[in-house]
Parts: structure tokens; C-alpha cells; sequence
């Protein structure tokens, strides 16, 4: 045997006893053996993309950063709010029923206060159709308010709009020269467009409609800016009027001034109550001619 196998042996023993001793394997012959497989994990670290890695978190970091120092900027920048400017020109809502609602906001943080709290508590008010606000920096909020444009009246206290919106004022409204409309409840709607359809219909023949009235059973009745009523029951009414549009200047040709009351309840003619004479020749009274 020579020395180079003999010490192999030897070698091989020691790790053997080693081995007993320890309760491992054995030495074996690296003749026979290959390397030791290396575990799964670090196969899949290194099959990490490690440069978008590194670029996300340098991201992230970079946001990080900003954030805070944006937080930080805001928080000294932030003040109470100190002053509330109504920057519309508002022709039946006070200025100050608008800054009156919105008192128990002023000292809160200029930046932390809700706008959309504040519209909602502004559109409480009767006459506001639309409001916008805006954060003026240091501590004033800007407020333009959209005003409500009545163009008939309803009922007692309301008003429409063109859009045939109904609110009702807090205060009476005094103001003059709105037609006048009244109807059972739930009938607002279809008044206000009975009347859209009929006023320029009367304006057509030299007419102005002052009132118009649906009453509980349903039936019709207008009042002319000259003080006599047209009435025209709950049946068949379109055709009523049209009848009424096309008899009209044959009563005019009469004495207009005298007319109290034309009655169109009547399947193919009409009634007309006349004012006295004597109220007709008032002063003041324009005579026929």
C-alpha cells in the first residue's frame, strides 16, 4: 500500500469514528460524491428583480419625504378663518342672513373646514339657487350665492321659478306685478304649465293674465289685468278656450269696459255679464271707441 492510500484510510476512519460520535454521516470518498445542493430560497432571491426593486422604494422613500414635509407646510401654513365675503350682487337676500348662518364656523381651521358643510348650511336659505365657495389664503372664505328668480306667485306665501322650482321666503315677499296662482295642493306643477300655455294665447288678442285658479272640483277660471273673469268649468276646457280666443274681439267691439264676467260652461256659446252703466262711465273708466 503506499503512503498516499495509507493516510486516505486513515483519514477516512477518523471521520467515520468523528461521525459515530457526533451521529452524522460518515466521511464519504469525494470521488463518489458531488456538492451539496443549495437551498430554494436563495435561487428565488436571486431571481428577484432587483433593480425595480430598488427603484419602487426609492420611490416610495422620495413620497415619503414629501408628504410629510407637505403635512408639515400645510400645518403652518393653516390659520382660523377670520372673515366671510359674499362676493354676489343679491337683489332679495340680505348679505347678512348669509354670513349670520355661517358664525359658528369662523375660528375653525382655514384649511380643515368642510365647504360642503358650509354650502348645505347655506342652501337653507329660501332663496338660494346655487352657491359656490372658495378658500381665499390667509383666513377669508369667498361665497358667490346664486339667487332664486320668482316669475309667478303661488298660493299665499310661494313663489315659482321659470324652471317651476316652489319655495317660500322666509319673509313675505312684497314686490308687485306677478300673476297670481292658486290650485289644490299637489297641483303646482300642472298650473304653472296650464298657465306657460295659456298667457301667451290671451297676450295674442290684447290681453294681460293677471290670476289663474284651479279649484278642488277641478275647474278653471282667469283673471285679466282689465278686472273681468274668464270662466271655463273642469270639461272639455281647450276647447272652451279656443272658442273664447276666437269669440273675444266680437265682444270687444262691444264696450270692452264693460264686462264683468264671460262664462264658457256651454256646449256652443257663452254668457257675458256686463257692469252696469253707470260703473262703466266712472272717470277713469275708458269708454268704448
Amino acid at each position: 500500500m503506499t503512503i498516499k492510500a495509507s493516510l486516505m484510510e486513515q483519514l477516512r476512519k477518523r471521520s467515520q469514528k468523528v461521525a459515530a460520535q457526533r451521529g452524522a454521516s460518515p466521511l464519504r470518498d469525494g470521488r463518489n460524491e458531488g456538492p451539496a445542493p443549495r437551498p430554494e430560497w436563495i435561487d428565488a432571491v436571486l431571481a428577484l428583480p432587483w433593480r425595480s426593486v430598488a427603484i419602487h422604494l426609492g420611490l416610495f422613500s422620495f413620497w415619503l419625504v414629501v408628504l410629510g414635509g407637505g403635512a408639515t407646510l400645510l400645518a403652518l401654513a393653516d390659520r382660523k378663518v377670520g372673515e366671510v365675503a359674499v362676493t354676489s350682487e343679491l337683489v332679495n337676500l340680505p348679505v347678512e342672513r348669509v354670513k349670520q348662518r355661517l358664525l359658528p364656523y369662523q375660528g375653525m381651521s382655514f384649511f380643515g373646514i368642510s365647504l360642503g358643510e358650509l354650502r348645505r348650511e347655506i342652501q337653507k336659505e329660501a332663496w338660494v339657487a346655487d352657491v359656490s365657495l372658495h378658500r381665499k389664503w390667509p383666513d377669508i372664505i369667498e361665497i358667490q350665492v346664486e339667487e332664486r328668480v320668482p316669475v309667478v306667485r303661488w298660493g299665499r306665501d310661494g313663489l315659482l321659478t321659470a324652471e317651476g322650482t316652489l319655495f317660500v321666503p322666509e319673509q313675505p315677499w312684497t314686490a308687485a306685478g306677478l300673476p297670481q296662482l292658486e290650485g289644490p295642493e299637489g297641483s303646482t306643477l300642472r298650473v304653472y304649465e296650464q298657465f306657460q300655455q295659456w298667457q301667451p294665447a290671451v297676450a295674442s288678442i290684447g290681453l294681460h293674465l293677471v290670476a289663474l285658479s284651479l279649484d278642488d272640483r277641478g275647474a278653471w277660471s282667469l283673471d285679466m289685468a282689465d278686472g273681468w273673469r274668464l270662466t271655463l268649468g273642469k270639461n272639455d276646457v281647450e276647447a272652451r278656450f279656443n272658442r273664447f280666443l276666437v269669440s273675444y274681439p266680437k265682444i270687444r267691439a262691444a264696450r270692452e269696459e264693460l264686462i264683468e264676467r264671460i262664462d264658457m260652461r256651454y256646449s256652443s256659446g257663452m254668457a257675458v255679464r256686463w257692469k252696469p252703466l253707470e260703473e262703466a262711465e266712472k272717470p277713469g273708466v275708458r269708454s268704448a271707441g
